[in-house]
């Protein structure tokens, strides 16, 4: 059986995750791009086994129609889609895979959508956890999770725990893009606003 746990596969479920959530990723930098599958990936596909290929297949379709119901609005019809694809990457990729990392951001987008922050907080923390863990710690995907997790601890009322996660984010979108990005003007907004609702 061949070991997944490192290797970086972007099938179409990743795809899933930025078009779910591209207007996350836009906020955050404006000029993220949608990522198509490379030559590597594709033959880091063709080692899995017909049965795997067929669960990230089904991982995928899953996702696809859970797309269909974000971008109609009916978001508590699209969480229990993404929570079978989630399972199926896992059986597959393991549970500290970025793939599986991927689709736990799409679920927490959307309970986040409905207001149900208690529900997006745990698999926004294990996102966020497996890219710390799995890319490294100036990546531009960390400062995404963390901006998403701040995003929930705001909408909690939890001020400091919110400004702590925005200026390490911060911080990496700085090394990432440089002081002049675009984005980071977005991400020096999110950090005032932290500062302003705790009086600071």
């Amino acid at each position: 059986m061949v070991n997944l746990k490192h290797l970086k596969i972007q099938h179409l479920s990743t795809l899933g995750l930025i078009l779910t959530g591209f207007l996350c990723m836009a906020i955050a930098h404006p000029n993220a791009a949608i990522a198509g599958p490379t030559n590597e990936n594709i033959e880091i596909e063709s080692l899995l086994s017909p049965a795997d290929s067929r669960a990230l297949a089904q991982a995928n379709q899953l996702i696809q129609e859970a797309i269909a119901f974000y971008q109609s609005g009916e978001f508590a019809q699209a969480i229990p889609l993404v929570q079978q694809a989630l399972a199926l990457e896992e059986s597959v990729l393991g549970a500290d895979h970025l793939e599986v990392a991927n689709t736990l951001s799409n679920l927490s987008l959307l309970y986040e959508s409905q207001g149900l922050y208690a529900e997006a907080l745990p698999p926004s923390e294990r996102a966020l956890q497996i890219r710390e863990a799995q890319l490294e710690p100036t990546h531009p995907d960390i400062a995404f999770s963390l901006d998403s997790l701040a995003g929930i601890y705001k909408a909690q009322g939890s001020y400091r725990a919110a400004q702590m996660l925005y200026e390490r984010a911060h911080f990496i979108y700085e090394i990432a893009y440089g002081e002049n990005d675009l984005g980071i003007a977005t991400s020096r907004n999110n950090l005032a606003g932290s500062y302003k609702l705790q009086g600071i």
